[in-house]
């Protein structure tokens, strides 16, 4: 009887030597005396060599492992760089194994006189955390950071759940001199590259040939003991390898959803496995199969079915319930105040929604969860909702990493109300910004499911009314009273947080030369209501006095002083988050002996299709003068076919707002 004992990849050793155009620790002394990036002389970093190697590898007795080998040299121009000297290694785990990141190596460089001085980075300078039950971070940061230091780091992540290669960054905030990234399989493992991003890098395809070694023992009768046999299998390995020289940086841009999804990357989707002579697996799913996985999963579809931990404390608060909507908000508010958010997302239940509701905290998956539960308790037809993150990315095919957030749904009279129970300041249909993100996936009872937009279709609303009297002394007295509504109010919450002093001392840092005194914000905690804020003013500076004239702005501190767009161009959307009515009404009373000389004329401008409208009007009646601002973002997502249009848009706003009254003496 012949009996296969393993398979020795012998060769997979081979696999991993790539070629060697870095060398750990050879710093010139021409990229430490570099000041300037020669094509970004703004750079306040540079990447003069990131290397990615990946392969897979067999050792008998662990069986496959991805080995991911990085090699780092990074310059630094000035301070302001330092933050690329941090490194952040996100691995992952599961219940019965783990990634691990091994042979971390790290050396800043700095020139001293003629001398190259070498910083090496200590092991009590490398620190994992545990982020969550799934993921674990390795992050550390080079020492001894100079303006014109040179640091290396190279590091390797062993990874048993071999079948998944994680998305590779290819462009980032700073510009790489020298990208080398190498990718090699067995023809065992079949995947298919998928480019992202702007950039139009290149990606090679080619092979090698290869072989491995099947060992086996043979009985050779009773008494005669065993033989050793060696079979060999040639095969080939499959190469993918991209080469760049100057790839330039991607920088933040305003309204973007994450710059991550537009930079340049690379990603790696498993089509099927099929070893020899074993059947062929298929890995390559749709969004139906990757919904299913993950409803079948017990810290999902399992949790769904929790009961009996609730009931008591949930039914005699909704006693008190008039109407429908009602009811839903007080289920939502019964979870904020039960379960507190860990700070973890998640699409699995972490702690289990009954640990986590008598704990008091847990995860996103939790907390909307317990939410779902309850909802359909309280005999709403509600369902998850599996989301991605902003900070996640637009999946580019169907993973299960894909999703990494989960929200509740009602189903009320033909539409989708969206609640998130993890953030304090949510309500129904009011989602917090990291969880807009194109489109989530509503999962029914039955684990079927069904694509649902999550851009907002309700309209964010801010109205600002304010009562001014310019003095002829060049100063303005006024009162403001603004009302928040919808997504408004949301983001006033969540950034008008601590005292009265500390929201008046906001006030008076955003507009500058300003007294803000009797403060009030009305209904922080409704969050079903709009938020009334209202305060007296004295504002400085923002009228001159020529001769017998005063010049001032009648938009006052709430003008528009600069372009937030200042790119030449832009390849990605305009990404606003949601639609939104913004609302100006002024009533100024001119100063005693004083008439106008001139007003900025009325101006009523619009993107193409009404994408977004603004109107400035300024009328003169008596010793008054009234002016009405409009702003409204009609489509909160702009095609980049329009950045131009948008641009200009705004530099029009900027002018018209830039414009002054003129008062002379009459």
């Amino acid at each position: 009887m012949k009996k296969y004992i393993f398979l020795y990849f012998c060769v997979f050793a081979c696999i991993g030597v790539y070629s060697q155009d870095f060398k750990f620790g050879k710093v010139t002394k021409a990229e430490l005396l570099e000041e300037k990036h020669p094509t970004e002389p703004e750079a306040n970093a540079a990447i003069l060599h990131k290397g990615v190697h990946i392969r897979i590898e067999y050792n008998q007795s662990t069986g496959f492992t991805q080995v991911k080998e990085v090699e780092l040299r990074i310059k630094f121009y000035n301070p302001e760089g330092y933050e690329f000297a941090t490194q952040n290694i996100i691995t992952y785990k599961s219940d019965n194994d783990q990634e691990k990141v091994v042979g971390i190596k790290g050396v800043t460089f700095n020139l001293e006189g003629d001398k190259i001085l070498e910083t090496k980075l200590r092991g009590d300078e490398i620190f994992k955390t545990s982020l969550s039950k799934f993921r674990d971070e390795v992050k550390f940061t080079l020492p001894n950071l100079k303006p014109k230091s040179v640091i290396d780091v190279t590091y390797e992540i062993r990874s048993p759940f071999f079948t998944k290669v994680d998305d590779l960054d290819l462009q980032f905030g700073i510009p790489i001199k020298k990208l080398n990234v190498e990718l090699r399989f067995p023809e065992y493992f079949i995947f298919k590259p998928m480019q992202k991003g702007y950039y139009p890098y290149t990606i090679k395809n080619s092979s090698s040939n290869s072989s491995l070694s099947l060992s086996s023992k043979q009985s050779n009768g009773f008494g005669k003991g065993n033989s050793v046999n060696y079979d060999r299998i040639d095969f080939q390995v499959n190469h993918f390898s991209i080469v760049e020289r100057d790839v330039p940086s991607m920088k933040e841009e305003p309204y973007v959803d994450n710059i991550h999804n537009y930079r340049a990357g690379l990603t790696m989707e498993l089509l099927s496995v099929q070893f020899p002579q074993q059947p062929i697996k298929y890995y390559s799913q749709t969004w139906t199969d990757v919904v299913k996985i993950i409803y079948d999963n017990d810290g999902f579809g399992g949790e769904l079915k929790q009961r009996g931990f609730f009931e008591d404390e949930l039914n005699a608060i909704l006693e008190k319930a008039t109407s429908p909507n009602e009811k839903m908000v007080m289920v939502l508010n019964f979870v904020k105040s039960k379960i507190k958010w860990n700070q973890y997302y998640g699409k699995f239940s972490e702690e289990g929604v009954k640990s986590a509701y008598r704990k008091g905290v847990g995860n996103v998956a939790d907390i909307n969860l317990a939410l779902v539960i309850m909802l359909r308790h309280a005999g709403f037809n509600a369902n998850p909702v599996l989301v991605s993150t902003r900070s996640n990315g637009i999946p580019m095919f169907p993973t299960l990493d894909g999703f990494n957030y989960v929200v509740a749904a009602a189903e009320v009279n033909d539409k989708v109300l969206l609640m998130d129970g993890s953030d304090l300041h949510s309500t129904l249909d009011i989602l917090p910004l990291r969880a807009i993100n194109w489109n989530g996936r509503l999962v029914r009872k039955d684990g079927s499911s069904v694509e649902i937009p999550l851009i907002p279709q309700s309209t964010s609303q801010e109205m600002h009314m304010v009562n001014a009297k310019i003095m002829a002394s060049g100063k303005i007295e006024g009162e403001v009273k603004s009302r928040f509504v919808n997504h408004g109010a949301h983001y006033f919450r969540n950034s008008h947080k601590g005292s009265v002093e500390e929201q008046v001392q906001k006030l008076e840092n955003k507009f500058k030369n300003i007294e803000v005194e009797n403060y009030m914000a009305e209904n922080l905690g409704h969050e079903h209501m709009p938020v009334v804020e209202s305060y007296l003013f004295e504002l400085d500076g923002n009228v001159e006095t020529l001769g017998e004239e005063l010049y001032f702005y009648p938009f006052m501190m709430f003008r528009t002083k600069e372009n937030i767009f200042k790119s030449n161009k832009r390849e990605f959307p305009i990404n606003f988050g949601y639609p939104s009515k913004n609302r100006f009404v002024f009533s100024m009373d001119i100063p005693e002996g004083y008439v106008v000389s001139s007003l900025p004329e009325p101006i009523s401008i619009s993107l193409p299709d009404n994408m977004a409208t603004y109107k400035f009007n300024l009328l003169v009646q008596g010793s008054k003068l009234q002016l009405s601002v409009a702003l409204d973002i009609i489509e909160s997502l702009i095609p980049s076919l329009y950045y131009e249009e948008t641009k200009s848009f705004y530099s029009m706003i900027v002018d018209k707002e830039s414009e002054r009254v003129v008062l002379k003496k009459g």
